[in-house]
Order: structure tokens, then sequence, then C-alpha cells
């Protein structure tokens, strides 16, 4: 991944989503990255937090520009490991904004079975600052008008419950 400004100009956020099948690597929020190879895919899970620079070629495929002074360091602001709930045999509906916005702010957040948004005569609406991500085993059905604006992020997943 590569960014279009220095990275120590600000703290940033690195975040993994690991499951059983597969990892998911965001930057900052957003996802850069995904591994579906579950070979790929350690058990038992382990995190180490580092900085590392590859030294296997310079040329057309250098990864760090040879003048830059070393050491260089790397700074931890804070860890957080966080289990991810499973629901995996409750079924969600959501028919409006107050479903949408109770479910998100509750504390049933997680892998469901199955989830519908609308009966298809209704409209669900995200604002440009919401950013949500909806986990199922089985299916996800969106049934209706369901809009989602730009800057806002809807990310609906199948995820296993295991």
């Amino acid at each position: 991944m590569t960014s279009s400004s220095p990275l120590c100009s600000d703290y940033h956020k690195y975040a993994v989503e690991w499951n059983t099948d597969r990892m998911v690597y965001y930057f900052d929020d957003v996802s850069f990255f995904v591994s579906n190879d579950a070979g790929n895919v350690m058990d038992p899970m382990r995190v180490v937090i580092g900085a590392q620079i590859d030294y296997q070629g310079y040329g057309a495929n250098r990864d760090y520009y040879p003048g830059t002074p070393f050491p260089q360091y790397m700074l931890v602001d804070y860890f957080h490991y966080y289990t991810l709930n499973k629901y995996c045999s409750n079924n969600l509906t959501i028919l409006t904004n107050t479903d949408l916005n109770t479910y998100w702010n509750g504390t049933g957040v997680g892998v469901q079975s199955n989830i519908t948004f609308g009966n298809g005569s209704n409209t669900i609406s995200l604002s440009s600052t919401d950013k949500m991500i909806f986990r199922a085993v089985n299916t996800i059905t969106v049934n209706g008008e369901l809009t989602v604006p730009a800057g806002a992020e809807f990310t609906l997943v199948t995820t296993p419950c295991n």
C-alpha cells in the first residue's frame, strides 16, 4: 500500500479483520487488501507490531528510498483486540432508519444468521458519514430502496460462524 502523504505526518489507524477464511487489512478505516486464502490464516493467531523494510532488491522493485536516515522508529499509541460477536442463529430485519440506528448503536452488533433490509415498500438511507459493516452467515437481502450517499461506507460480508 502506498500513501500520497508522508505516513509520519500524523497518527494512523491500522487494522486487520482476521477470520478463519480471510483477512481484511484496513488503513484509517478503509479496506485496502483482502486475502481469501485460508492457507494464509494461522491458527493459533498471533499479532506482531513492528516496522520492516524489505531489502530484497534495489531498483524497479525497491521498497524504500536509499537516502532514508537510520534508525527509523514507529510509535504505537495503543493496541486494541476485539472479538467479533456471533449471534449466528439470529435473523436480523431492518425496516426503517430507526431500526438501522438502534441496531448499529446497540449491543447486538455482530455476525447474524440472515440479514434483511427493507420489506419492498420502505426507504432506508445512510448519512454521508456512516461507516457500517454487516455480517451474516447465510444471506443478506435488500428489499426496497437503500440509499448509500457518497462518503458513506456500507459493507455487507458473508462470514462463517466458527
